[in-house]
């Protein structure tokens, strides 16, 4: 034992740190794929299985199951009856043969579960595909076709650890057919991963009462509504690595990604949406939006590493409503082919939350980069770059609405603002009391506002009807504005160490 010891000793002073560190990386490889092989070897001694689809065919069916047409039970079977000695679960004999078929081999399978695989081919189906407990329906790529012919959600995840992989869902909302792609609904870990869900009258994905949901590496197209919903009681899911589009042409209000808790006493909490690839382009729509409209405030979810485009008329790139202790952290927004004048990050009654290090490019389109409306209280607001802001906008804003609201406790520090379209109303940051109102001990440290533009713009702006005190302005520097500070009705707060340099035309004056 000793002498093992002593080589140990030998080997961590002679070897190099980032060999012996590549050498117990290799170890830790090894324990990972042997841990996998017994998670393997477990759950098939469970009895979860692989089952073919060809098994479930009936021989004395003429009808195709791939072939993307349509084939109702009545091509085959003369009453209800005689289709479900076959299919137990075929409701009337409008239903296509292809969904069919498929529902049998899920349903063939034990408590257990196991995984279906679906060939290359296009399947029809006008009533929802049902996915239950511990249940896998996997395709071979986009080349697996599941196809709507009805307006019921296609399909359908429920129970505990349902999947769904590799296939192409097709919503056929150019052929008139409604609803949403893919429901899930009363499910725990259900996972949608590495599929293509587009064309969906409604939503691609519908999440409802639903928690440790997984979508990833999924691409969602040409859907009428919003990509990914989830509503009342979704918490601890994770939205991640997949590429959404928004055109235009869907409804006004839909988003890339939105959660909401929905309905009194109803959840959104612990979620993560993160270094996804979002388009936007509807009048209303932001890219991502986590709130507790309606219900409890959404609790802890996070918004990190996101790309957000807006495109056409779209409202926004991020929006957080309702909620406590969001983390919005190292997104991008570009608004290079939007055309509206609107907000880059939005924060209506929102309590200790962080938002850093995200970069908001307008091209001179965002009327708001940081919008704080409403309540907030004790948010931290740092380290984030807001670029090419429109003319009359303002790079952060704080501002409340109605009277008995609260904009207090807030950190404001080490941002980045820049301006180049030459307006006088042009802010920087922007503190706004309404009458009956109250923001105190908000903290505005260490930002730079610069304008390199013409002679314009405020560098921090204070608006006081209400109750404004003890708030701290320290260490700013604004370059090449035409107002340094301008305080309203504001004789208590703190101007500490700020570096201001006039334009020529206000030095002139």
């Amino acid at each position: 034992m000793q002498r093992a010891l002593h080589s140990i000793s030998i080997f961590q002073r002679r070897i190099p740190k980032v060999v012996r560190w590549a050498a117990w990386t290799a170890v830790a490889s090894c324990l990972v794929v042997l841990c996998a092989i017994s998670r393997a070897q477990g759950s098939a001694a469970t009895g979860a299985k692989m089952v073919d689809i060809s098994g479930f065919i009936d021989p004395a069916c003429a009808a195709a199951i791939t072939d993307g047409q349509s084939h109702p039970l009545s091509s085959c079977y003369s009453t209800l009856a005689d289709a479900r000695r076959r299919y137990p679960e075929s409701s009337e004999l409008g239903q296509e043969y292809a969904q069919a078929v498929i529902q049998s081999a899920l349903d063939s399978m034990g408590a257990a579960g196991g995984t279906i695989i679906l060939p290359c081919g296009v399947y029809l189906a006008n009533t929802a595909i049902r996915i239950t407990d511990n249940k896998t329906l996997q395709g071979s790529g986009d080349c697996t076709v599941l196809k709507k012919s009805g307006n019921d959600s296609l399909l359908f995840l429920t129970g505990s650890s349902p999947i769904l992989r590799d296939v192409l869902v097709d919503g056929s909302k150019d052929q008139g057919h409604n609803g949403i792609d893919v429901a899930v609904n009363g499910a725990t870990g259900a996972v949608i991963r590495d599929c293509t869900i587009i064309n969906a009258g409604s939503n691609g994905i519908s999440i409802y009462r639903s928690t440790k949901t997984v979508v990833r590496s999924d691409r969602l197209r040409e859907n009428g509504h919003t990509a990914i919903l989830a509503l009342q009681n979704v918490d601890s899911s994770s939205i991640q690595d997949n590429d959404i589009d928004i055109p235009a042409s869907a409804n006004e209000a839909a988003q890339g990604v939105q959660f909401r808790s929905n309905i009194a006493g109803a959840t959104a909490d612990r979620n993560v949406i993160g270094f996804n690839r979002i388009t936007v382009g509807t009048r209303m729509g932001y890219c991502v939006e986590a709130a507790g409209t309606g219900g409890g405030p959404a609790k802890s979810d996070q918004v990190v590493h996101n790309q957000c485009t807006l495109t056409a008329n779209a409202l926004g790139g991020y929006s957080i409503a309702d909620a406590v202790g969001t983390v919005v952290s190292s997104n991008t927004m570009d608004a290079n082919e939007f055309n509206a004048i609107y907000t880059g990050i939005e924060l209506v009654n929102v309590n200790q939350a962080v938002i850093e290090y995200n970069v908001l490019v307008g091209h001179g389109k965002l009327a708001r980069g940081i919008w704080c409306s409403r309540s907030n209280i004790g948010d931290n607001i740092r380290f984030n770059l807001i670029d090419e802001i429109a003319a009359a906008g303002s790079g952060i804003d704080i501002k409340t609405t109605i009277a008995g609201e609260t904009a207090s406790g807030n950190r404001i520090d080490d941002n980045v603002i820049r301006f180049l379209e030459p307006s006088p109303d042009t802010k920087g940051l922007w503190l706004f009391c309404q009458p009956g109102t109250t923001c105190n001990n908000n903290e505005f440290a260490h930002n730079a506002v610069l304008n390199d533009g013409p002679s314009s713009g405020q560098g921090i702006r204070l608006d006081n009807y209400g109750t404004m005190q003890s708030n701290i302005l320290q260490g700013n520097i604004m370059h090449n504005v035409t107002v340094c500070i301008a305080a309203k009705k504001d004789g208590a707060t703190q101007d500490i160490g700020n570096e201001c340099t006039l334009s020529k035309a206000a030095s002139a004056q």
